[in-house]
């Protein structure tokens, strides 16, 4: 068991939630303690009811510290809430007496790996801290501290104690905000935990207190089971900075440090964070009436020409200006993703031969997801054997014969209790933010739910995205014009789908997929687009079927034949679909350009590896 403390008020509840949330799926025991500086953090605690989240009220600290309580008049709010810090982690070890160690954590860190791992480099160490690893260009900033107060562990031993209690006697004393020599807030005092004991680890990795000011220049890569910094494990990430400027857009911190917004940075860390943070603010605001604070409601509320413009500007401008300079994050409320419950079950389908040098990442990219999922491979029968004592977490099944998409209907009949099927080819990959996908395919209904496609090399980088439609209703336009609008991976049809229309066409080598998400559009079956971020990835490679495009073009002319797709008339309908199309695709199509020149989307598959 890893004992954990935090602090926080309404204001920062959502994240503390997603703390809380992120701990949860690393699988691994633990107790969070939240000391609640508010009744309403206090009720969103015993609302989570769960074992691992327990809630303190601040009166039991001032009741049980009387020079804690002394020392809160003369200072300010935030200079109160920093002298908390040791105050907390002194009352926990109190009052949990099989804690061998307890762990203070920001509210604002986010777990991306097991908590045991940093532990494990701390060692046999009394205590351990975090360096903020500023850049030179940042040295400066060190003033604040070499060490940040995000993760402050201490065990129960006379070295570790002993420091504790010398952290609380200097915030009683000072703890302010601003500077005053090496002193700042509680985080100053950090400065001489080395040099007062060897019992002190600092906590030197670039996957442990990741943050904002020392990003630069990092580079963010997943292998679908875990984000990696520089090659290493991310463990956590500090989101200091983080705030919503208008609903669903949000400042992520980084432009205060000079850090730039990359793809990896972005597309594996901030919005998956985002998107669940988004998902908790709406839960406090449907449950327990807490409205997030947004930057525009900051502004001077006059009524003058000056303020109105100020406002709109805040509301509207600056979302967009960021968004364009890709300064701002967008994580809407409605495309957040939510664990599935444990009554909702996944089916992924895998057809291979065994042979993919990618299948462990594909596997690892499924077992990575955060719901309940069954993973079915389907295999020749000579291979099942040895596929199932390598991953025993899957189902493995022998192919029927008949090519590939006999072998996925295979799949979808190997299994009786299932809710929502994908299929991922033995090269690609499941993203993290496929969750998003999942969460709106949680119904009984027939429903297509899809989101964006990376293209990714053989190691893995990526080289593309591939066009989709963000507006499902301009689907049936699209194909209408021989222009697909939602691709394969990583998109979910639920069971009744497959109980309307069947499974896929085995006559097909090539183009199955296609063929299904076609009949599924023209039999009317609702789309969702759950999210425009990249949900799979699709791996080029030499050798794969799309490789061969005449063949691939012979076949998407026979499905469009099959289905009656094409239009004997353009309107102005089938004319506003494309172009729409093109409009939100344009991204794509100029990342297109600037890595491969000017080339369609089929010659980009058939040449780029």
């Amino acid at each position: 068991m890893i004992y954990f403390c935090t602090y926080c008020d309404r204001r920062y509840a959502a994240r503390m939630l997603a703390l809380h949330a992120s701990l949860v799926a690393q699988g691994e025991p633990f107790l969070l303690q939240v000391l609640c500086f508010d009744r309403e953090t206090e009720e969103v605690v015993a609302g989570v009811a769960q074992p691992t989240l327990a809630a303190i009220p601040l009166s039991d600290l001032i009741e049980g510290d009387p020079g804690y309580a002394d020392a809160r008049s003369g200072r300010s709010e935030v200079e109160f809430y920093f002298t908390t810090t040791p105050v907390l982690i002194r009352h926990c070890l109190a009052r949990t007496a099989e804690a061998q160690a307890m762990t203070y954590l920001d509210s604002d860190l986010y777990f991306f790996g097991p908590a045991s791992g940093v532990w494990a480099l701390q060692g046999d160490r009394s205590v351990g801290i975090v360096p903020h690893r500023f850049p030179p260009r940042l040295a400066e900033r060190t003033r604040y501290g070499t060490y940040n107060v995000a993760w402050v562990s201490f065990r129960r031993d006379h070295p570790g104690l002993s420091c504790l209690e010398w952290w609380r006697a200097r915030c009683l004393e000072w703890c302010h905000d601003y500077v005053e020599g090496e002193k700042f807030a509680d985080q100053g005092y950090l400065n001489e935990f080395p040099r007062r004991s060897a019992a002190v680890c600092v906590l030197d990795h670039v996957g442990i207190n990741a943050a904002p000011w020392n990003m630069d220049g990092v580079d963010v890569s997943s292998d679908g089971a875990t984000v990696k910094v520089n090659g290493q494990r991310l463990y956590f990430f500090h989101f200091q900075g983080v705030r919503e400027i208008t609903s669903g857009w949000f400042e992520p911190g980084l432009r205060a440090y000079g850090t730039p917004n990359t793809g990896g940075l972005r597309e594996l860390i901030y919005l998956p964070y985002l998107e669940e943070l988004a998902a908790f603010q709406r839960r406090l605001r449907l449950n327990h009436g807490i409205a997030t604070e947004l930057g525009s409601r900051r502004l001077h509320a006059g009524d003058t020409a000056r303020a109105r413009w100020e406002r709109a500007k805040a509301r509207w401008v600056l979302p967009q200006l960021g968004r364009w300079r890709g300064q701002l994050l967008y994580a809407p409320e409605h495309a957040a993703p939510a664990i599935a419950s444990a009554s909702f079950r996944m089916l992924v389908v895998t057809p291979t031969l065994g042979s993919s040098p990618w299948l462990d990442e594909t596997v690892a990219s499924v077992s990575a997801q955060p719901f309940p999922c069954i993973h079915v491979l389907v295999a020749p029968a000579p291979a099942v054997a040895g596929l199932a004592a390598r991953f025993p977490r899957a189902k493995v099944v022998a192919e029927p014969g008949g090519g590939m998409y006999a072998a996925i209907n295979a799949g979808l009949e190997s299994e009786a209790d299932w809710d929502a099927f994908t299929y991922i080819n033995d090269d690609d990959l499941l993203l993290p933010r496929f969750a998003a996908v999942v969460a709106r395919a949680r119904t009984t209904e027939p429903r297509v739910v899809y989101g964006g496609v990376r293209l990714i090399n053989t190691k893995g980088k990526r080289i593309g995205a591939i066009p989709t439609s963000r507006f499902p209703s301009l689907n049936r336009a699209l194909y209408a014009q021989r222009t697909e609008p939602v691709f394969q991976h990583g998109t979910v049809a639920t069971r009744a789908v497959v109980r309307r229309l069947g499974g896929f066409d085995a006559s097909f080598r090539f183009c199955g997929d296609s063929e299904f998400l076609a009949r599924c559009c023209v039999a009317g079956i609702p789309f969702v687009c759950a999210t425009k971020q990249v949900v799979g990835a699709f791996r080029l490679r030499a050798g794969q079927l799309t490789k061969n495009l005449p063949v691939m073009l012979e076949e998407h002319h026979r499905l469009y034949a099959k289905l009656k797709l094409p239009a004997e008339v353009i309107t102005f309908r089938h004319r506003w679909a494309r172009f729409v199309f093109r409009v939100v695709n344009l991204p794509v199509y100029a990342e297109r350009i600037a890595r491969h020149g000017f080339i369609t989307f089929g010659e980009q598959l058939a040449k780029v590896e």
